[in-house]
């Protein structure tokens, strides 16, 4: 299921948060595919997504599991 999404227009890449996955997908808006899949942990169910582009960072919110 898919979150919370965020553009980069430096790097020209969509960040997507895949919550059931636990994973952050990078997207090439240009051919429409994922280049890439960052996973979350210690983070769960990411939620949240943030783009530092001056410092080429994302930042993703989730629980742990010791939430659970």
């Amino acid at each position: 299921m898919p979150e919370f999404i965020v553009y980069d227009e430096k790097t020209d890449r969509i960040y997507l948060n895949i919550k059931t996955k636990d994973t952050i997908a990078v997207i090439d808006p240009a051919s429409n595919t994922v280049t890439a899949q960052w996973p979350t942990a210690p983070a769960l169910q990411p939620h949240g997504l943030a783009l530092d582009a001056a410092n080429h960072r994302i930042f993703a919110a989730g629980v742990t599991a010791s939430w659970w």
